[in-house]
């Protein structure tokens, strides 16, 4: 049941995406599209998140409407955690984005 909730949902969020962008609109001005800004090595925002799956000094999960974002680091930390959003401060050595199944 909640894997076909999941797929419902991405499926929705790219389809808000791509008539966003047939407007000239950023696909990211969506709600529901996670998304993650990159400063230096040091600092990781992602906004739209629904949850956090896991959140240890060496690895953050965190789960949105498309998949599963992973940050691999070291000396992780949550700066600032607020509803959709959170800021990380540590040694980023890798962002990967597990997507949901269709």
């Amino acid at each position: 049941m909640r894997d076909k909730r999941e797929a419902r949902r991405c499926k929705r969020a790219r389809r808000s995406g791509r008539a966003l962008e047939r407007l000239g609109m950023p696909a990211d001005s969506a709600c529901t599209l996670p998304r993650v800004v990159i400063t230096g090595d040091g600092f990781v925002k992602i906004e739209n998140l629904t949850g956090v799956l896991k959140l240890s000094d060496s690895v953050v999960r965190l789960y949105t409407a498309l998949g599963v974002i992973r940050i691999e680091g070291g000396s992780l930390t949550a700066e600032e955690l607020e509803p959709g959003s959170m800021y990380l401060k540590g040694e980023v050595r890798a962002v990967f984005f597990e997507q949901f199944a269709e």
